[in-house]
């Protein structure tokens, strides 16, 4: 697995913390009068949507999360889940509301593609 330290932490980098899959949301590099460097950074956890304040210092090193990540064709939605269709190979897949987002899912309209991981 690749490994990304403090100087490779931008917007929209994935990595993985303790055991779950963030992306960086928003970042800011400080730099103070005394002592080191350090970025102060918004990560957004891959799995529950939940964002958290993390702060990194030099030195700090984190894996890149092993994702796959698929366009699929939105179908519909049969009341429990949100069915999608990969493009390709026509596979299909069902999503729970949790897992799309609720604001997310006020925006789905049939045939749009979306990105899956």
């Amino acid at each position: 697995m690749a490994v990304i330290s403090m100087g490779d932490l931008k917007k929209g980098v994935r990595l993985e913390l303790d055991g779950n899959p963030y992306r960086v949301v928003d970042f800011q590099h400080v730099k103070p009068g005394k002592g080191a460097a350090f970025v102060r950074c918004k990560i957004k956890n891959l799995s529950t949507g939940k964002v958290i304040d993390k702060t990194v210092h030099a030195g700090d090193k984190f894996e890149v999360p092993d994702l796959e990540q698929t366009t699929m064709q939105y179908l519909y939605d049969d009341g429990e889940m949100l069915q999608f269709m990969d493009t390709t190979t026509y596979d299909q897949i069902g999503l729970t509301h949790e897992q799309v987002g609720k604001e997310t899912f006020n925006f789905m309209v049939d045939g749009m593609e979306a990105d899956i991981l």
